[in-house]
């Protein structure tokens, strides 16, 4: 085809577009208006969601140092000393809290 051809069909194709949005009626462009700032209001709060997950993952990072910082105090020692009244150290073992943690962290370790 020659670019005589081509020109006379962009015409052709912009002409059209210019007919159907003149003819088009107002209730679908308020529509269309309406659509697109719906849209806008969607790619914000994704935005935002993906900023809040972000902070949230990084919290959840500071969480597992800090816990995997205290797991490690009780790998260096035996208990703690005074927590009896009769004196005696009170193991690590016998902290449900301490075994807590360590099964919570071996199961995040299992989902990564």
């Amino acid at each position: 085809m020659s670019e005589t051809v081509f020109a006379e069909r962009r015409m052709s194709k912009r002409q059209n577009a210019e007919e159907d949005y003149i003819t088009t009626p107002i209730s679908v462009l308020s529509y269309i208006t309406d659509l697109e700032s719906k849209l806008e209001e969607a790619r914000y709060s994704a935005t935002d969601y993906a900023m809040k997950l972000g902070r949230a993952n990084e919290k959840l990072a500071e969480a597992r140092e800090v816990i995997g910082n205290i797991l490690n105090i009780t790998y260096d020692s035996e208990g703690v000393a005074g927590y009896h009244d009769n004196g005696d150290v009170a193991l690590w073992e016998e902290f449900e809290e301490i075994q807590q943690l360590e099964e919570q962290l071996k199961e995040q370790g299992k989902n990564e």
